[in-house]
């Protein structure tokens, strides 16, 4: 290729890859914010997911050893 034509090649895949990110950039913020409403995503950029230990850690499973039960097993 002639440095002419390299420099158009290279202007327009710049063009075209800001395109597709102003098109995708909105969803993938939509996104993002979902889950940091969730509690599932960090709330500072990046946005990075939380671990499975940080998120046991934040919303601890406990089943409670005393529930009172409505249907016994003869019944089911």
């Amino acid at each position: 290729m002639k440095p002419q034509h390299k420099k158009k090649f290279f202007l327009a895949l710049i063009i075209v890859a800001c395109i597709s990110g102003a098109f995708y950039y909105p969803s993938w913020h939509e996104t993002k914010m979902r889950k940091v409403e969730l509690g599932l995503f960090r709330e500072t950029f990046p946005y990075r997911d939380y671990s499975q230990k940080d998120l046991s850690l934040m919303y601890p499973q406990v089943i409670p050893i005393e529930a009172e039960t409505t249907v016994t097993p003869q019944e089911t």
